[in-house]
């Protein structure tokens, strides 16, 4: 059975608390203070069997977190620990051999790699296979736009297993669909020659960016990309491409840093000369000047420093430590205006990117937290902005965990390990405090936790992990687990 937490964004945004009741989930004890935009009329609700917003349930949740059946020829190099923890971390999305038949794959667009078609975005061999660095750095980097998290704070030997593991898996699952029999060594050796990577390009080094290599940049951009990317980068002109398998594959906006591959010229003279396999990006076969020249321009499109606020990848939040207990007052009223009094100004903020599970879903890039604690309790102050959003108030869960390494997904989740917070409520007996709403131009929640009631006390010693998700209308996004540091 799937997490409860795990479920919440995907329960009816008419009673998601009523719903929990029936599931047999805890119900949240929390003062939760929501500062959003006046809301227009709400969207309608979502049923709670539509298939789109549930998760699916595997028939033995123990298979994923068993480890992934070791071939008779796996990769030595592979510990039975990184297996574990791809069966832990990955198989949800990309399934136990890597054909990206995870249980929780339908619920993802773009859909999770299908390790077995041989086909990767982001390649730097004249062959367009990955080579082993490819691989580490889709691993470590992650995939900005979708819902693919890095993982840069894993230790550099558990990026490269896991990268070892993903192109083993390539090899296996490619031959295994040639042959109804047992893969012998004979089909293994040859789909892995066929899958090996190639040579890098010989593309020298960046020359330096001159007046005359601008002008042929913006030249060549306007004859090769303006059609699926616009002139000014956005990319509302490729918004209806289709990749290899007909899935819906729109041109990425230049200018909000989502570049799978990275924005420095290098890497976008690699996207434009290769291609992404098995998508709508096409290779070119420009002249290496002239790649150099587009690489450039694009370069240029993105604002400095989108690409690495954008970046999946695990950050510390950190909690300011208050010199005095959080004692707010009972009444609703004067809790939301003692909340918004907390000394913020001292609070650093962070920027956490949202991971969508749907590429066009109108979701926010990214939420902006604040956290104060006085030992016991959590008050945290989230903003965003209705940029793009559905016409309804959006929803939020907060999570924290005490775990090293919360998965995304979950099967099972170790009793007292985690707890979780909700907006909106499903009624005034949902939370300790029933939720109070104010008009703003912008959005934001306050919620203050006394995570002891929920059974996760804040620790003396060390850190505990958050995650936030947002629903807006049929759109959801998640962050990945960040560090909750508490301040001492």
């Amino acid at each position: 059975m799937w997490d409860i937490p795990s479920l919440m964004t995907l329960l009816p945004e008419e009673d998601p608390m009523g719903m929990l009741q029936l599931l047999g989930g805890p119900l949240a004890t929390v003062a939760l203070v929501t500062v959003l935009a006046a809301p227009p009329a709400p969207a309608p609700a979502l049923a709670p069997t539509d298939p789109a917003f549930m998760d699916p349930v595997p028939t033995d949740p123990a298979s994923t977190t068993a480890g992934t059946a070791v071939p008779p020829t796996a990769d030595p190099g592979v510990s039975a620990d990184t297996r574990t923890f791809y069966a832990t971390h990955c198989a949800a999305c990309h399934g136990e051999t890597g054909r990206g038949d995870g249980p929780v794959a339908p619920l993802l667009d773009p859909a999770p790699r299908d390790f077995g078609s041989g086909e990767f975005h982001i390649v730097s061999t004249t062959n367009r296979r990955p080579s082993h660095q490819d691989l580490v750095d889709s691993l470590r980097l992650g995939v900005p736009g979708t819902s693919m998290p890095g993982w840069a704070h894993l230790a550099e030997e558990r990026v490269d297993e896991l990268a070892r593991l993903v192109h083993e898996l390539m090899v296996e699952s490619a031959a295994a669909q040639q042959t109804a029999g047992p893969v012998d060594d004979a089909l293994r050796a040859r789909v892995a020659a066929e899958l090996a990577p190639g040579e890098p390009p010989r593309l020298g080094a960046p020359p330096e960016l001159t007046p005359a290599l601008a002008a042929r940049g913006a030249e060549l951009y306007g004859t090769h990309c303006v059609e699926c990317h616009d002139i000014d980068g956005r990319g509302l002109a490729g918004r209806d491409l289709r990749d290899a398998d007909g899935r819906p594959s729109p041109s990425r906006d230049f200018t909000r840093g989502l570049l799978r591959g990275g924005t420095d010229p290098l890497q976008i003279a690699l996207r434009t000369h290769l291609g992404m396999p098995g998508t709508a990006m096409p290779a070119h076969e420009l002249p290496r000047e002239d790649l150099w020249a587009v690489a450039h321009h694009v370069s240029g499109l993105v604002p400095p420093g989108a690409q690495a606020e954008r970046q999946p990848v695990r950050r510390e939040v950190v909690a300011l430590r208050l010199d005095g207990p959080l004692d707010p007052p009972a009444d609703e009223p004067r809790l939301a205006e003692a909340l918004e009094a907390a000394p913020w100004d001292r609070a650093p903020t962070h920027t956490l990117p949202l991971l969508p599970r749907a590429w066009d879903d109108p979701v926010p890039e990214s939420l902006r937290v604040q956290a104060l604690h006085d030992g016991e309790r959590l008050l945290l102050r989230v903003s965003w902005s209705r940029d793009g959003l559905a016409q309804a108030p959006p929803a939020l869960r907060v999570e924290l965990s005490d775990e090293e390494e919360p998965p995304l997904f979950a099967p099972r989740v170790p009793a007292g390990s985690r707890a979780s917070w909700s907006w909106p409520p499903s009624g005034p007996e949902a939370h300790g405090r029933a939720a109070t709403r104010f008009t703003t131009e912008r959005g934001r929640w306050l919620l203050l936790a006394h995570p002891a009631d929920e059974g996760l006390p804040l620790p003396a010693q060390g850190n505990l992990r958050l995650r936030l998700h947002l629903r807006s209308g049929r759109a959801l996004a998640d962050t990945v687990w960040h560090e909750l540091v508490l301040g001492r």
